[in-house]
C-alpha cells in the first residue's frame, strides 16, 4: 500500500505596477513623459493615458515635433483619457508647443482631460487649414472642438498665442460642445482676416462650468 503524500502548495502573486492588467486602462496606464509619447494618443484614442513628465517641445530639433499636428479630428477623434499625474502644487507641464494646425488636441470626443497644463505655446491656424478637420474655423490651445468632453483643473499660461482665420477662436477651446471646469487661460488671442462684424474671438480667460 502506498501512501502519498502532498504538501501545501501556496500560491502568491503581486499586483505591484499593475501587471497582468490590460495595457491603457486605468489600472494600468499608458505613461507619457517624452514628445514622442504623445504620439501615443494617436495610436490609442481610446486609452487611459497619464502624464508623468514635464515635456519641451521648445528644446526638439525635430521639425514635425517644431510644427505639432493636433491629437484627433472630426474622423477620428480622441476618446480617451489623458490626466496629468502631479499634484496640485507640483503639475507637470508641455511648454513650447508650435503649431500651424491647432492646439494639443484637434478634435476630442466623449474624452477625459485632467490637469494637463501648457506654457509658451504658440498656434497660428492659416486660412489653408481645411474645414473638415476643423483646424481652421475652429481653433483653441488646449482644444480646437470639444465634443461632449470633460476638461477638468487644466490650464494655458506664459505667453501663449493662438492666431486663427475662421469665426471661432479661443485661448483656451475653439468650439466647446462638453463640460469645462475649474480651468484658467491667459495669453494673447487674434484673429488674421475676418471682418469685425464676423469675429467671435474667445479669450476664454476662466472657465468653471457645471
Amino acid at each position: 500500500m502506498f501512501i502519498h503524500q502532498i504538501e501545501k502548495v501556496t500560491f502568491s502573486w503581486s499586483l505591484s505596477n499593475n501587471v497582468g492588467f490590460p495595457v491603457g486602462t486605468v489600472l494600468n496606464p499608458r505613461e507619457v513623459r517624452t514628445t514622442a509619447d504623445l504620439e501615443l494618443l494617436r495610436q490609442y484614442p481610446n486609452d487611459y493615458f497619464v502624464l508623468k513628465a514635464n515635456i519641451d517641445f521648445s528644446q526638439s530639433i525635430n521639425a514635425l515635433e517644431q510644427n505639432f499636428t493636433p491629437i484627433g479630428t472630426k474622423e477620428s477623434p480622441f476618446r480617451g483619457t489623458f490626466v496629468g499625474q502631479g499634484d496640485d502644487s507640483t503639475n507637470y507641464y508641455i511648454n513650447g508647443i508650435n503649431s500651424f494646425q491647432g492646439g494639443l488636441f484637434g478634435y476630442i470626443q466623449n474624452a477625459h482631460i485632467e490637469k494637463i497644463h501648457l506654457t509658451n505655446c504658440r498656434v497660428t491656424a492659416t486660412s489653408n487649414i481645411t474645414e473638415q478637420n476643423l483646424y481652421g474655423d475652429y481653433v483653441g490651445m488646449l482644444v480646437n472642438v470639444n465634443n461632449n468632453s470633460v476638461i477638468k483643473k487644466c490650464s494655458v499660461t506664459n505667453i501663449s498665442s493662438v492666431t486663427g482665420f475662421g469665426s471661432h477662436i479661443g485661448l483656451f477651446v475653439g468650439l466647446n460642445k462638453g463640460i469645462i471646469r475649474e480651468c484658467t487661460a491667459s495669453g494673447i488671442v487674434s484673429n488674421g482676416d475676418l471682418p469685425t462684424s464676423l469675429k467671435k474671438i474667445r479669450a476664454n480667460p476662466v472657465y468653471s462650468y457645471h
